[in-house]
Formats: structure tokens, sequence, C-alpha cells
């Protein structure tokens, strides 16, 4: 237990730097559009201006943007990764007794939710939002739930 890579910012965003033939396929040099909003259904060009160097999943940042995503996400990830309140060395032990029948549910495709349920109800957590993130970073403390299921279930605490 608790030997799972804490995964990284490129996990889940795909960061590039702006080529010169990216330049070229979309015909202009683009200026960063960090602070683009959408506000009652348009979109508002209140972006910073500056000229790009990098893309991330499609759209085009200059670089002190680009960290400050990058900061923003590692953030997320330390928050989600993080043991929560209340958590318990001892339930995970009691965990451990039925590891194997979590994986081979896991394995078998059952829903994440189905797995939290069942976590919740052999722990006799609450059910509520902070019993089902608790019961979500059990799953993926014990590497039943990958980064993603566990995200699907935090809840700040």
């Amino acid at each position: 237990m608790g030997t799972n890579v804490i995964p990284t910012v490129a996990d889940f965003l795909k960061i590039e730097p702006l080529t010169p033939e990216l330049v070229m396929k979309i015909g202009y040099l683009p200026q960063c559009t960090f602070g683009d909003l959408i506000i009652d259904g348009h979109r508002s060009k209140v972006h910073c201006g500056r000229e790009s160097e990098w893309t991330i999943e499609g759209d085009h940042y200059c670089t002190s943007h680009k960290d400050e995503i990058v900061r923003d996400w590692k953030q997320r990830i330390t928050e989600w990764v993080a043991r929560p309140a209340g958590a318990k060395d001892s339930d995970l032990e009691l965990l451990e007794l039925i590891q194997n029948e979590l994986t081979k549910a896991a394995g078998r495709g059952a829903y994440p939710s189905f797995l939290v349920s069942q976590v919740v109800k052999d722990l006799s957590l609450s059910s509520d939002p902070a019993g089902r993130n608790l019961a979500a970073w059990y799953l993926w403390e014990m590497g039943i739930f990958d980064i993603h299921g566990r995200v699907g279930f935090f809840e700040q605490s």
C-alpha cells in the first residue's frame, strides 16, 4: 500500500511547444489565449495578448501563463493524492482482506461508484461526499483506482 506513483501534469494535459510547422498550419502567429472567458455563452477576448510559445490542449499560451497553468495543475494533483482527514491505517488493513475481491470486480469492469459503495459499506463510512471521497482515496491507495477514478470522487474536506 502507499506505493502509487504520483501522477504528473503530463498525465492530464498535452503541452507542446509552438512549432513553425504549427504556425504555418494555422496561418498566423497566435497570441496567448490565457484569460479567454465564456460569459453568457459568448467568448470574451480578454487574453493577455503576448506571443504564444506553447499549446496546451489546443489553446495557445505564453511561457508565463503556461507555467501558471502547470502550477495550478500540480496543486490539484497534490490535493487529489493527499491523505484525507479521517483516513485510518486500520481501515486499509481491513480492506487488504477483500483487496482481491475488489481488484477482480474492477478488472471485470465494475463501475467505480459500485466499488466506492462497497468500501463505504464494508467500512461503515458515511455515504455523503466526504465518505465517498475517503473510500475513493482508499481504492487509489490500494492501487485499484487510477488517479482518474480517484478524481471522480474528490471532495475537499
